[in-house]
């Protein structure tokens, strides 16, 4: 994932600006997982991912076996 950090300061929220996928998982699944694993996080780029899945209307997995 590639964040757009421009206007964070003054609004608060970084952006996604690109999702470089690898392999055979495609963007909304690397999404859907990177939010699924901070979905508990306080942390603003957590909170960037949450909202980005959804509104692309991505149901977060629940995480377990987290280290």
């Amino acid at each position: 994932l590639v964040f757009d950090k421009t206007g964070t300061l003054t609004t608060g929220r970084a952006r996604i600006a690109t999702i470089d996928r690898y392999g055979t998982v495609g963007e909304s699944e690397l999404l859907r997982l990177a939010a699924s694993l901070d979905q508990f996080s306080t942390h603003p780029i957590a909170a960037t991912l949450r909202r980005a899945a959804e509104r692309q209307g991505l149901g977060l997995a629940m995480a377990d076996q987290i280290e």
